[in-house]
């Protein structure tokens, strides 16, 4: 017993000792584990870094391939706004020759899409409008507002599947306007599989976009919860020519285990603290380092192979003094250089600067370790084995390797990028020069074809003013009307070449669709008169607004339509039909339908209508006459406007050409009311009840329809109705007996008569009708007549003799057959005229004594039209002056306005319009 207790006193010691040993021991020992699991887990996360700098210089490689030739389709569609569908093809298609991930490949005019290729399994692309996709329009914009190229996506597409959409802008080389957008879908799958990361088995990766605002955006591949484990995860930014996505990554098995937990090493030191506490310890911790020395030498061994293996060019190099530690294969590929010539070469003797600096490749001091990681653009020109020079990008990222920094270096060549770029530069600057002459030939054509077409027709009416016998009439008659039609064909030519050369431009201003049709009546009822053909205008019973666009140009398009219409069409009629329909309270969509029952198209004829010099037939040609220009103008008129024109047509049963416009609203409609007044009337054309029907229910004007066998009963009917309304067209000997009988009835007889049959509307006055509905009529003209505001039409088909009397007139013009047109136009017009033979004599002139206004011709010798008109403001600054000019291009307009003129009036011209402008500007200054 006493044994067994000094032994237990000497053990009470030893034990204690053992015990406070082994407790400091367990301490000492946590802190060694904690410091070796920070350090291990630090070479993992290095290991990863590494790995995922391949995987994203990879991607970034892969994506930069997609986005050159995004870059290559905008610069082509900038030289070539205009191209066509099948030449957007043929160029992307040898563009997309080499390897890529593209899956389509489309061209945004306006931020629409009119252009996609391939076309076939994208059809339903077409027509997609940015500005009204939610999940586009943002990137859409962005991409226009920054000029630079925007990635959106993963998005599902319209034409089916998903893929990330990038969009650059397009800006026309010729003006710098923006023309729309070139938007290519790049495979996601193909995408990540090209660059190795779908395809790894070593780590989860995921990939986040951001948004418009540059703010985090959608995870669009890999699981979302990498991003918040911020602390398990390696991120870092994959460039883009606009922003940056995201990169996340970590271990698929995870990180290293957790270390040993506090209870449960205090557990062990317990139980086997007076055993094996210190044995344990020591081979734990021999075991840890081992653990650690190996997991280095493999992330070394992997980081090398994917180094090795990878086709892209790369060098590591020795961040102090640049010198190249190792390169892979395509680097030796690129370079042609051996890897002992490599190790025996800088990065400055690679480049052909004498001053490149390692430095210049280093991160900026004083940058946090994530910025490290981050890879910058350095451009330089290297020289390869064979003495070429090349321009390459270098991208380096500073790692470490084997306990030393050094650079990991990724380098592009862009030679052959920055030669196309220079190409595209010189064909863009071919191209401005091209269009420049194109513009000055077409001024010139426009001039020297004008100058003798206004004498040959000034002088032809100013012969038919004169006393002729029929015959003599008859011939000049001929010759106004071929000169008239050679200068319709002239204009049709001029116009193409301006829409060909993008020289037409629009011009909005406000204006209502009566006003419209009033100038289309006038334009084109004679030509219905003339073959007997019924012309009708059909608005319907709604009220239109007034709106803002270009008149000009949608009356030019209504009026070829209607022109072809008549002229293709020997008997029946031909209407124009307009319907409105709201788009929100700003704004209306109008639907144009110009229908006929003439000839008919033929199906195969009608996708090469709207194509230039193009007609249904060579047999239409002879008959009918035209350049076949007409349609092709209209088109391109319609497609500048925002619309397309599109037709349906049978042969032997007419056509339909119909088209949409929106406008915005500047004007709510007027009313017009005619309560309480009834009518009764006799049309014979079904189409024209229905439109007098309409135009009634508008009016509030209550109308009974008669069928013709009840016109004997007219006079008996109108005790009943107000109005009697009687449609001409039945024939004035039919119409005779009625008239006859009608006695003070007369007074509220209405005739609907055709515009331009001036023997009928004389015969109506002179048998006592004093109310006339001109076809083609709208309901503002129904309103007009029957609120007793129309006209006398005697009164309106015959000028004023004398309308410029008194006038003091100076005309500046160089060609003497043009000057003796003007000036016996201008005389018979009552003006009073002098004559300047050049812009120098008309300054003196002036100076010399008053004038009512200057007509001034703009080529002439010794001082220009342009010139004078400069000098004559400096001391006339209100005398009106109007260019009398056969320069009619919208830019000669613009010149002279810009230099100081009142007015353009285009040579040959109208008497009307000489008229009209005269009394418009002329001010007469007293004596």
């Amino acid at each position: 017993m006493k044994s067994n207790k000094n032994i237990s006193v000497l053990s009470w010691p030893f034990a204690l000792l053992l015990i406070i040993c082994s407790i400091g021991i367990i301490f000492v020992s946590e802190l060694i584990a904690d410091k070796a699991y920070q350090q291990r887990l630090a070479a993992q996360k290095k290991e990863l870094t590494e790995s995922v700098s391949v995987y994203r210089a990879q991607l970034e490689q892969a994506l930069a391939r997609d986005l050159s030739v995004t870059s290559a389709v905008r610069s082509y569609i900038a030289v070539n706004p205009d191209l066509t569908q099948a030449e957007f093809a043929l160029y992307v298609e040898q563009l997309l020759s080499g390897s890529n991930q593209i899956k389509n490949l489309g061209a945004a005019k306006d931020l629409v899409i009119n252009l996609i290729y391939p076309f076939k399994g994208n059809e339903a692309a077409l027509g997609l409008d940015f500005r009204k996709n939610k999940a586009q329009k943002d990137a859409a914009l962005l991409a226009v507002n920054t000029k630079n190229i925007v990635i959106a996506g993963p998005l599902n597409l319209v034409q089916g599947g998903v893929g990330l959409i990038a969009r650059e802008p397009v800006f026309r080389a010729d003006s710098g306007d923006l023309w729309g957008l070139v938007s290519v879908v790049i495979d996601v799958d193909l995408l990540l599989g090209n660059a190795g990361i779908s395809n790894n088995a070593l780590f989860d990766i995921a990939l986040r976009g951001k948004n418009s605002t540059g703010e985090a955006g959608d995870v669009f591949y890999g699981q979302a919860e990498l991003f918040s484990q911020t602390e398990d995860a390696v991120t870092l930014n994959v460039r883009l020519p606009y922003g940056s996505w995201l990169l996340a990554a970590k271990p698929i098995k995870g990180w290293l285990p957790a270390k040993y937990e506090p209870y449960h090493l205090w557990t062990t030191a317990t139980v086997f603290v007076l055993c094996f506490t210190l044995l344990t310890l020591y081979r734990i911790a021999q075991h840890r380092k081992s653990q650690f020395q190996r997991q280095i030498a493999r992330s070394e061994r992997r980081f090398r192979t994917l180094f090795e293996q990878s086709q892209v060019v790369m060098l590591l190099i020795d961040k102090v003094n640049g010198d190249i530690i190792a390169a892979n294969s395509g680097a030796k590929a690129f370079y042609g250089y051996s890897d002992q010539d490599f190790v025996q070469q800088s990065i400055q003797c690679l480049s052909v600067d004498t001053h490149f600096d390692v430095q210049q490749l280093s991160p900026v001091n004083g940058a946090s370790h994530d910025n490290m990681l981050q890879s910058q653009k350095v451009t330089a020109k290297h020289m390869l084995a064979n003495g070429e020079n090349r321009v390459v990008e270098l991208f380096p990222t500073q790692i470490e390797l084997q306990d030393k920094d050094i650079l990991f270096v990724v380098i592009h060549d862009v030679t052959k990028q920055l030669e196309n770029e220079e190409h595209l530069r010189d064909a863009k600057h071919k191209a401005e020069l091209a269009s420049q002459s194109k513009s000055r030939f077409l001024a010139n054509m426009s001039h020297e074809i004008r100058t003798p077409m206004n004498g040959i027709i000034g002088l032809a009416e100013l012969v038919m003013d004169t006393e002729l016998s029929a015959q003599q009439h008859q011939y000049l008659s001929k010759l106004r009307l071929s000169a008239g039609n050679l200068l319709h064909i002239i204009n049709d030519v001029l116009d193409y070449s301006k829409v060909e050369a993008g020289k037409l431009e629009l011009q909005p201003v406000d204006f209502s669709f009566f006003e419209l049709m009033s100038g289309l009546s006038a334009a084109v009822s004679h030509l219905a008169y003339q073959k007997r053909v019924l012309l009708l205008f059909d608005v319907g019973e709604n009220n239109l607004p007034q709106v803002r666009g270009d008149k000009l140009r949608l009356h030019q398009v209504l009026l070829n339509l209607l022109s072809n219409a008549i002229k293709f069409t020997e008997d029946g009629k031909v209407k124009l039909s307009i319907c409105a329909e709201p788009l929100d309270p700003e704004q209306i969509q109008v639907s144009f339908n110009v229908s006929d029952t003439g000839i008919g198209i033929d199906s195969r004829h009608q996708q090469s209508l709207f194509q230039p010099f193009s007609q249904a037939d060579e047999s239409s040609t002879r008959k009918y006459g035209g350049t076949g220009l007409g349609l092709a103008i209209s088109q391109d008129l319609a497609k500048l406007m925002g619309a397309e024109i599109q037709l349906e047509s049978e042969v032997g049963k007419g056509s339909s050409f119909y088209f949409n416009l929106n406008f915005p609203v500047v004007k709510a409609p007027l009313n017009y009311h005619l309560h309480n007044q009834s009518c009764i009337a006799w049309v014979q054309d079904s189409d024209e009840v229905k439109i007098l029907s309409a135009y009634a229910k508008l009016l509030h004007l209550k109308v009974k329809h008669q069928p013709i066998a009840n016109l004997g009963q007219a006079n008996e009917l109108l005790k009943h109705a107000d109005y009697c309304l009687f449609d001409c067209d039945l024939g004035f000997e039919v119409l005779s007996p009625m008239l006859a009988a009608a006695g003070p009835l007369k007074s509220r007889y209405i005739a609907i008569v055709g515009s331009g049959n001036t023997p009928l509307i004389r015969a109506l006055t002179n048998a006592g009708v004093d109310k006339i509905l001109l076809k083609p009529y709208v309901a503002e003209d129904l309103y007009a007549v029957l609120n007793h505001q129309n006209k006398d039409p005697k009164n309106t088909l015959v000028l004023e003799d004398t309308p410029l009397l008194d006038i003091r007139i100076l005309l500046a013009e160089d060609n003497e057959i043009n000057r003796e047109v003007a000036v016996s136009v201008l005389e018979l017009l009552g003006a009073s005229v002098s004559c300047a033979e050049n812009g120098l004599n008309a300054v003196k002139m002036v100076n010399k004594q008053p004038y009512d206004v200057v007509l001034m011709d703009i080529q002439m010798p010794e001082l220009d039209g342009i010139s004078a008109t400069e000098i004559i403001r400096q001391n006339h600054s209100e005398l009106p002056i109007i260019a009398m000019t056969a320069h009619v291009m919208q830019s000669e307009v613009e010149r002279c306005l810009a230099a100081g003129m009142n007015d353009h009036l285009g040579k040959p011209f109208e008497r009307s319009i000489l008229v009209e402008k005269v009394l418009q500007h002329a001010k007469k200054n007293p004596d």
